[in-house]
Parts: structure tokens; C-alpha cells; sequence
């Protein structure tokens, strides 16, 4: 098929969504021609000015009217261009429900995002403006009635485009999202005696949960002295706090470097259990990672989580009220029962092999967007 992949951005850009667009890019080229469509770039530019603009005069309601102003240009942009682009069997649009509004095309859309707009209010996005809401609801209203097809990363996702928007369901389907690590898993062994190494990976220390994790670990310390640790990859250790040294702060590290990766890679193989506190999350991509590498995952039951940790089967979702003694208490359970931890290992692999991983989305994208070939 011929397909017009429609971003704002590089397709190849790496730092675009987490690598998620790249991945997608990449899987979609590998039996598809895929034609990059641009619209005019105003947004990357004054976006950015205006967005700075608002923030120092705290005027949001500015930028929302901002947000539809670049919206109609870059559509009027797009429905330009892809006149010269009317022999592709549909344009394929990631995240960006700005380029549909105002595109104006007879050629099918797909749309792909791991949440609506609705979701994000007051979960990942606070203190918007009634001006704000409205014009980025209407936005995504009209981009999912827009679309043929429309394909959300997870349950939770799908859920709220047909309850919420009244997008007919049969128009959503739900394509889980892959793992963005290369798979060099190597499975180890528990012994009795060896010092269990949980891991976190996220760069946001609030809302990934980093103070659950250090209550968690000195619960862990109280009960079973010596025997938890923890590799943190993504953090620093906070400047005004001592932390103990079983909690081992990596900083950032990049999966683009050849020394980044081999750390990473390093550091999922050595582990036995993967603890992501994270209290909101539209995909987790994170949690298909864990999977690949064979770690049972514990964390909240939240956002889209459900799509990637099966409860009691590759990990735990613990209820959004769970403390830190509830997570450490999780940990030490599962760890103490080396039967379950085996079992949970080998259930979170299978999970990545047969759900959680790029091969299975091209599979699952190229089923669903089958019927648009000319």
C-alpha cells in the first residue's frame, strides 16, 4: 500500500514521542511505501513563541486560541499538499488530532494516539481553562469523527473514544504499543541467597512515583535487611536528601548511544522484578520493556496500564489508594515465592512475544488498514 504518513516532525527523529514515532515509521515502511507529508511548520516555530508568551503573561486562553489559529493553517497546508499525493490508499496521522480539524480530503485517515483528550484533563494536564478545554475537545472530537479508522495503544484509550466522544466501536481498535529496546534477553536465576534487584525507569520523580519508591525500600530495609535493591535509571538522587545504597541512581541513560544501550540492556537482564509506581500513564512502554526482559511488573492500576501488566499473571496493579508498605509488602511476597516469580517471568516474556512487541503491531496494523488497498 501507499500510505501518507502526515507529522509535524522527522519521521526518523528519535527524540519524537519517546522513539515511539521513529519505531512506527520503521515498521510501517517495511512493506508499505511511505510518503512523508509535512504541513508548513508554523506551529514548530510560533507554537513555541507563543507558548513561552502565555506562560510569562498567564494568559492560557491566548494559547488556546492560539492552538486553533495553527491548527486551520497547517490544515489548509496539509489539504494543499496532499493533492499532488491523491494516489495514496489513506494518510496516517500519530498523536497530532491539530493537522485533522481543519484538513480538508476525500482520502481515508487513520488515526493512531494512546489517549483522548478528555482523559488527559486533570490526569496529566491541570489547571485548564474552560477557553482550553472546549477548543482542544471540539479538536479531538472532530479528528475521531473525521477518522476511518482509529487506532488507540490501549483499553482504557479505546474506552473513553466510544464512551465518551460516541465514536462507533467497530471504528476503534486497540493496537498495544512495543517494546523500544533491542531484544538480548538472558534468563537468569534467583538463588536463595542472592540479593534481589527490583528496577524503575522513568525521568518524572513525582508522577513516576520516585517517593513511593524510597518509602518502599526502607520498608524493605526494616524487614529484610540487606537483601533489596533497587537500580534507578532515568533520575538523579535529590541534592537536599541522603539516600541508602541500596537505591542506585543511574541518571539519565540514553537508549541512542552504543554505551547507553549496553547499560540498559545490562541492567533489565541482572534484574527480577520491575516497580513503576507511576501515578499516571497512557501506554508504559516502560511495562513492555520489563516484559521483553522477562520482569514481572508492579504498579498502580491506572491510564492504560491494564493493556500492558495482566493482573496476577506477568505482574501486579495495585489500587490507586496502595501505599508503599502495600508495593513492599507486593515485592517481598512475590520474591519469597520463587515458583510464582518463575511463573510471572515466563508469563511477562510470553506477553512481550505475542502482544508487546513491533513485529505484532505491523502484523495487527497491516490486518486493520488491509481494506483501504486500492
Amino acid at each position: 500500500m501507499k500510505i501518507a504518513f502526515v507529522s509535524e516532525d522527522k519521521l526518523n527523529d528519535v527524540s519524537v514521542w519517546s522513539g515511539t514515532t521513529s519505531n512506527i515509521y520503521d515498521v510501517i515502511a517495511k512493506r508499505n511505501e511511505v510518503v512523508s507529508v509535512r504541513p508548513s511548520g508554523i506551529k514548530l516555530f510560533f507554537g513555541k513563541v507563543i507558548r513561552k508568551f502565555t506562560k510569562w503573561f498567564k494568559l492560557p486562553d491566548l494559547e488556546a486560541f492560539s492552538d486553533e489559529w495553527i491548527a486551520k493553517v497547517e490544515g489548509k497546508s496539509l489539504s494543499q499538499k496532499l493533492k499532488s499525493h491523491s494516489d495514496v490508499d489513506f494518510i496516517f496521522v500519530a498523536a497530532e488530532d491539530n493537522l485533522i480539524e481543519f484538513l480538508h480530503t476525500d482520502i481515508p485517515i487513520v488515526f493512531l494516539n494512546d489517549a483522548t483528550f478528555n482523559e488527559m484533563i486533570n490526569y496529566y494536564w491541570f489547571h485548564l481553562t474552560k477557553q482550553q478545554i472546549s477548543i482542544h475537545t471540539r479538536m479531538d472530537q472532530t479528528t475521531l469523527d473525521k477518522s476511518a479508522l482509529i487506532l488507540m495503544a490501549s483499553e482504557w484509550a479505546k474506552h473513553d473514544a466510544v464512551q465518551t466522544y460516541g465514536i462507533n466501536e467497530n471504528k476503534v481498535k486497540v493496537l498495544p504499543f512495543g517494546a523500544n529496546l533491542p531484544d538480548k534477553f538472558v534468563p537468569h536465576q534467583l538463588e536463595a541467597d542472592d540479593k534481589v534487584k527490583l528496577l524503575f525507569v522513568g525521568v518524572e520523580w513525582e508522577r513516576k512515583g520516585m517517593d513511593v519508591i524510597c518509602s518502599m525500600m526502607d520498608k524493605l530495609n526494616e524487614k529484610y535487611p540487606h537483601q533489596f535493591e533497587i537500580n534507578v535509571i532515568g533520575l538523579n538522587g535529590l541534592d537536599d536528601q541522603r539516600f541508602p545504597d541500596n537505591i542506585k541512581f543511574h541518571g539519565f541513560v540514553s537508549k541512542h548511544t552504543d554505551a547507553g544501550l549496553d547499560k540498559m540492556i545490562k541492567l533489565y537482564n541482572e534484574s527480577d522484578v520491575f516497580v513503576l509506581p507511576t501515578k499516571a500513564e497512557c501506554a508504559g512502554i516502560a511495562f513492555a520493556e520489563a516484559a521483553e526482559y522477562g520482569l514481572p511488573s508492579i504498579t498502580y492500576d491506572t491510564g492504560g496500564i491494564g493493556t500492558y501488566v495482566i493482573n496476577d499473571y506477568s505482574g501486579y496493579r495495585l489500587n490507586r489508594s496502595a501505599t508503599a508498605m502495600d508495593f513492599a509488602d507486593t515485592v517481598s511476597d512475590l520474591t519469597n515465592d520463587y515458583e510464582k516469580l518463575v511463573k510471572m517471568s515466563k508469563n511477562a516474556r510470553k506477553l512481550y512475544k505475542t502482544k508487546l512487541n513491533w513485529d505484532a503491531w505491523e502484523h495487527g496494523f497491516n490486518k486493520l488498514t488491509h481494506k483501504f488497498d486500492n
